[in-house]
């Protein structure tokens, strides 16, 4: 799977806008969290984490100047027990069985903030200095404004499936 294939997966089941996922993916080629280099056959194939770290980017930022930002914060948010978001996520699309156990991602504006609804209930991720005794999440939601990003189950899934079936992540059409 290369990040064009992950582009027309995303634009096409979430009807976004292909011009600025490009965008983001753009950026995060800048910063050096997407592999460079040629296009069509010859585009570099990306890992369950570059995929991850692109999906998780896109949802949460408002304005492709802040990805950044958004992908500092995102990099921080973690969970007692389950560990990092990123690497997390990227667990989660690694392969079909794991991908189809997860509901939906909800990344709160700039990457605050992270669910990850999973068949045995939703799971919290946040900044570490946030996890303290008293801490109730569902308080926190409450106050934050701005975008909200969403990631669906059947994306996620369908990510997942090019991952398990082909070995390296290459969508295959039907």
């Amino acid at each position: 799977m290369n990040v064009a294939d992950v582009i027309r997966t995303v634009s096409y089941n979430k009807t976004a806008n292909a011009g600025r996922l490009e965008a983001v993916a753009t950026e995060l080629r800048r910063l050096d969290l997407l592999p460079k280099g040629g296009r069509g056959l010859w585009a570099p194939q990306i890992s369950p984490t570059e995929a991850a770290t692109l999906l998780l980017t896109f949802a949460a930022v408002e304005r492709v100047q802040e990805t950044g930002d958004v992908i500092s914060n995102l990099a921080k948010l973690e969970h007692p027990t389950k560990g990092a978001f990123l690497p997390f996520v990227a667990e989660q699309i690694s392969g079909s069985s794991a991908g189809s156990k997860v509901r939906e991602i909800t990344i709160f504006p700039q990457g605050t903030l992270a669910e990850v609804a999973i068949e045995d209930g939703v799971t919290r991720f946040l900044p570490p200095d946030a996890w303290k005794s008293g801490l109730n999440p569902d308080a926190q939601q409450k106050s934050f404004g701005g975008r909200i990003g969403y990631i669906g189950g059947g994306l996620l899934r369908m990510i997942a499936l090019a991952f398990e079936d082909t070995g390296k992540g290459k969508i295959v059409a039907e």
